[in-house]
């Protein structure tokens, strides 16, 4: 019975490696530029000036399906923002409420933190995102 019980388990450990959990990939994610997921679209765009401090909402979109893992890391003036969420597998929203006339400057992915990954386990290369927000 004991060996039966080891013999279970082991076949277990392998099915769940061999499928390609969630939690293996955001515990070691591929780090390689070459298939690494890319954005397509950023709200704001990436070095806008002028940005509304109205803006509801911030989002991230994919040329791909994602985990839905993320790591944001902000520099300068904290935002008030809501927990993020997956519009959808390529859409990342971030709710938000900015101040108006700061700079921004958000880390997707760092080189400590790889959670944004795609569904066969690669990970977005960190991006820095910046804008800023206009004056009233």
């Amino acid at each position: 019975m004991n060996t039966l019980l080891r013999r279970c388990l082991a076949v277990c450990l392998i099915l769940l490696f061999v499928s390609g959990c969630g939690a293996w990939h955001s515990l070691h994610p591929k780090i390689d530029a070459s298939h690494a997921p890319q954005i397509v679209e950023l709200i704001p765009p990436d070095d806008a000036v002028a940005v509304p401090a109205d803006l509801q909402e911030m989002v991230v979109r994919f040329d791909r399906s994602m985990h839905d893992g993320f790591s944001l890391r902000f520099h300068g003036p904290n935002p008030l923002y809501k927990q993020p969420y997956w519009r959808d597998a390529t859409q990342l929203v971030i709710p938000i409420r900015l101040l108006s006339g700061e700079q921004y400057t958000i880390d997707l992915n760092d080189a400590e933190h790889y959670s944004f990954i795609d569904r066969r386990g690669f990970a977005l290369m960190p991006t820095r995102w910046q804008f800023t927000t206009g004056t009233e």
